[in-house]
C-alpha cells in the first residue's frame, strides 16, 4: 500500500511541482494522442470522443486501484505504461486498421450483424486507449491530493495551472515540431520519474526506449504509415511515404506511387493524385472560367494547387486562402507539374481560415472556388452551410461564379450531396449543375445560366470525358432537392455524420 504520499515526495515545494509538471504533461500527451487517434480514424470528432471516453475511463481506474497498489508496483509500472503509451502512437492507425479489417471478415458476410461489427471493432480500440493510453498518475495523484487535505483546493489548481500552461504551449510546439512536443512530453515525464524514484533500473527501462522513440520516431512513422496506405489504397501500388510534417492542424503527407507520380494525404485522407488533376480540377475550375473574361480568382483551400495551374494563364489574379501554410509549401515543392506556381507570377497566397478571410476581406472576385475537403469536421462543415455560402456570394462580382463540387451523387442513399445542394440553392439564385460519375459540380451566380441550353453548355466542354457528362438546369435542380433540408450552422452535425 502507499503508506503516504511523503514516502514518495519530500516536502510541499516538491508536492506543487510535482502536480504542475503533471497537469502539464497530461495536456501534452492528450493532443498528440488525439492528433494521431484523427488520423487513424480519418474523423477528429470521433477521434476525439473515442480517445476523451477511454482516457478518463482509464482515470477513473487508476483511481480505484490508487488504494490497491504498493509504492514499489506503482513505480515498476511506469516504465511499461511509457513503452505502451509510445507504442499507441506510432501504431494506432495500422493497429485501428488490422483490428477492423479482422473484424469486419467476421462479421461482414452477414447481412444481419455488419453493425456488430462496427460496434465490436471499435469496442476492442476503445478497450486498448482505454488501458494503454491513460496516464500513471492517476494512480498516485488521488494519494498526493489527499496528503494534504487541508490545501485540497491549492493542489487541483496548482495541477490546472499546468494544464493550462500545457494548452498554451501546444501551438507553440506544433508549429514548430510534433517531435518536440513528443520529446518535451518524454523529458517531463523522466522530471516526474526523478521526483517519484531514484531507482536506476526504471529510470533505465524509462529513458531508453524515450531516447530511442525519438531517435526513430520518423522512420517508424513514414514506415507504418507506409503500410497502412498500401493496404487502404492498395489499387494504387504506393511505394512509399516520401514526406511527412506535422502541421498544428493536421498531419500532411506525400505518397510516392508506382507510376513516379504522387499522393497527396491529409490526415490520412487522400487530397490529391494526378487523376484529379485532369477531372476534379477541371470541373471546379477550368470549365467555369469559360464564362468569365481575364476574371479574378479566390481559391479557397489549397491542396496541391491544381486548379491554380489549370487557370493561371487566363486569370488576372489568384488568390489561394488556406489556414494551413504547410500544405502550401508541401505542394509547391512537390506538385509544380500541376500547379505551375514556379511559372506564375500572378497568385498570392494568404494564410487564414476561408470563413475569417471572406468575412473580412473587403476584395471581390469573378470566380470564387470551393476547394475545401468534404465535411467531415465541424471546422470544415462550416463552410458548408447557408451562413457561409452568403457570404461567399457577397464576394462575388456581377455575374461572378461561385464552383463547388458534391463528389456523393444526387442518386446516393446518402443525403449529403442533396443537402448540399439544397442549401446552395436556397442562396443562389441563378445556378446549373454539372454531373460526370457520379460527382456534382455546382455553379451558381451567373446571370446567364438563367437562359442557358444545355447544347450551349456542352460546347464549353473541353473533356475527353465529354460523352459521360450531363447537365442540370435550375428547374431540374429545383425538383431534385425540392423539400431536402438545408444545412445551417444549427444542424452541422448532419452533415458530417451522413
Amino acid at each position: 500500500m502507499l503508506k503516504s504520499a511523503r514516502t514518495i515526495l519530500r516536502g510541499i515545494k516538491k508536492n506543487e511541482l510535482l502536480l504542475f509538471l503533471i497537469g502539464l504533461n497530461l495536456m501534452l500527451f492528450n493532443f498528440v494522442m488525439v492528433h494521431h487517434t484523427n488520423v487513424a480514424f480519418r474523423q477528429l470528432e470521433f477521434a476525439i470522443m473515442l480517445f476523451t471516453l477511454s482516457y478518463f475511463s482509464g482515470i477513473s481506474l487508476g483511481y480505484l486501484f490508487s488504494d490497491r497498489l504498493t509504492e514499489k508496483v506503482i513505480i515498476y509500472l511506469i516504465p511499461l505504461f511509457i513503452v505502451v503509451q509510445l507504442l499507441l502512437i506510432i501504431y494506432i492507425q495500422p493497429l485501428s486498421y488490422i483490428i477492423t479489417s479482422v473484424v469486419n471478415e467476421r462479421y461482414g458476410g452477414s447481412n444481419l450483424t455488419p453493425e456488430l461489427g462496427v460496434v465490436t471493432a471499435y469496442l476492442i480500440i476503445f478497450i486498448i486507449l482505454f488501458l494503454g493510453g491513460t496516464s500513471l498518475f492517476s494512480i498516485f495523484l488521488p494519494k498526493i491530493i489527499e496528503a494534504e487535505e487541508s490545501n485540497i483546493a491549492k493542489f487541483y489548481s496548482i495541477e490546472v495551472a499546468g494544464s493550462i500552461v500545457g494548452l498554451l504551449l501546444i501551438p507553440i510546439l506544433s508549429s514548430i515540431s510534433h517531435l518536440l512536443m513528443i520529446a518535451l512530453y518524454l523529458v517531463i515525464f523522466i522530471i516526474i520519474l526523478l521526483l517519484l524514484t531514484r531507482n536506476k533500473l526504471v529510470l533505465i527501462l524509462t529513458i531508453v526506449p524515450s531516447l530511442l522513440f525519438i531517435l526513430f520516431f520518423n522512420q517508424l512513422d513514414k514506415k507504418y504509415s507506409g503500410w497502412f496506405y498500401k493496404q487502404w489504397y492498395g489499387e494504387k501500388k504506393i511505394e512509399k511515404v516520401i514526406y511527412t510534417k506535422y502541421s498544428p492542424y493536421q498531419k500532411i503527407e506525400m505518397l510516392q506511387l508506382s507510376k513516379r507520380d504522387k499522393m497527396l494525404v491529409l490526415n490520412g485522407k487522400r487530397q490529391f493524385a494526378r487523376g484529379s488533376h485532369y477531372n476534379y480540377s477541371y470541373f471546379i475550375a477550368e470549365y467555369p472560367i469559360n464564362f468569365l473574361s481575364n476574371p479574378s480568382v479566390c481559391v479557397l483551400g489549397c491542396g496541391s494547387m491544381s486548379t491554380v495551374g489549370r487557370i493561371g494563364d487566363i486569370s488576372s489574379s489568384i488568390d489561394i486562402v488556406d489556414i494551413d501554410e504547410e500544405v502550401f509549401n508541401t505542394s509547391k515543392k512537390y506538385f509544380q507539374k500541376y500547379n505551375r506556381l514556379n511559372k506564375l507570377n500572378n497568385w498570392t497566397f494568404i494564410a487564414d481560415d476561408a470563413k475569417h478571410y471572406l468575412a473580412n476581406s473587403k476584395k471581390k472576385y469573378d470566380l470564387i472556388l470551393h476547394d475545401i475537403p468534404p465535411a467531415y469536421s465541424r471546422q470544415i462543415a462550416m463552410t458548408y452551410t447557408e451562413e457561409f455560402f452568403k457570404v461567399a456570394k457577397s464576394k462575388l462580382n456581377d455575374n461572378g461564379i461561385f464552383s463547388i463540387s458534391s463528389l456523393t451523387p444526387l442518386s446516393s442513399r446518402s443525403e449529403y450531396g442533396k443537402r448540399m445542394i439544397a442549401t446552395l440553392a436556397s442562396v443562389f439564385d441563378h445556378y446549373i449543375i454539372l454531373q460526370y460519375r457520379g460527382s456534382a459540380y455546382f455553379y451558381g451566380g451567373n446571370k446567364k445560366f438563367d437562359n442557358i441550353s444545355k447544347k450551349v453548355l456542352m460546347e464549353k466542354v473541353n473533356h475527353k470525358g465529354k460523352k459521360k457528362i450531363k447537365f442540370l438546369l435550375k428547374y431540374e435542380i429545383d425538383k431534385i432537392v425540392d423539400g431536402v433540408k438545408i444545412i445551417t450552422l444549427d444542424n452541422l452535425g448532419d452533415l458530417i455524420f451522413e
